[in-house]
């Protein structure tokens, strides 16, 4: 947990370097770290595997519409988290793609409102693995721009996630969802 914090707070120095560019395409990635979500394995200890995963990362493009407060991004992410316990090793991966416009209320300050797309999202362990069906839900971001080329925020996905298949059976007519929903701490970075 802690080099990851580590990492995040590296990365996200670079976005006090000076931006020599004059395109208003850049390349975009972000590093979050979910800190709520459905519950989805809970241990004796009261630890938890939950639909927020751990280690949020997405890369994409941004585009920065000239002489307006409208920047456009759209990424692919990819989330995941793992917990041991007394049975084995579970574990929760959800690959998504986003596409978010975000408005700037000033130089520091901007709030995005757009689409999540879940494209393949699963729980494998030792009992019971499920996959979950292609989902569409809203991500709403709010950011601080700390430099040219980055900065930190903070990040809700509300989703449902159905399921696909259960234990090898395919459930995908039955309509049974889970709350895919989370929110997150994120950095992001434009290059």
């Amino acid at each position: 947990m802690i080099r990851i914090f580590v990492l995040l707070l590296t990365l996200s120095f670079s976005a006090f370097a000076e931006d020599n560019t004059t395109s208003n395409f850049k390349k975009y990635s972000a590093f979050a770290l979910g800190v709520s979500g459905e519950d989805l394995v809970t241990t004796t200890g009261n630890d938890k595997l939950t639909t927020a995963g751990f280690l949020y990362l997405s890369w994409g493009v941004a585009y920065d519409i000239p002489d307006n407060d409208i920047e456009l991004v759209t990424s692919v992410g990819f989330n995941y988290d793992s917990l041991e316990v007394i049975e084995g090793k579970f574990s929760f991966k959800e690959t998504s793609v986003e596409f978010v416009p975000y408005y700037k209320i000033n130089n520091r300050l901007r709030i995005g409102l757009g689409l999540f797309h879940v494209i393949s999202a699963e729980i494998s362990g030792p009992i019971d693995p499920a996959k979950f069906g292609n989902s569409t839900g809203t991500v709403l971001q709010i950011d601080w721009r700390t430099g040219h080329k980055g900065g930190w925020g903070l990040r809700h996905v509300d989703v449902d996630l159905a399921f696909d298949r259960f234990n090898g059976i395919d459930v995908s007519d039955s309509g049974v969802t889970i709350d895919g929903s989370y929110t997150a701490i994120i950095s992001y970075h434009r290059f």
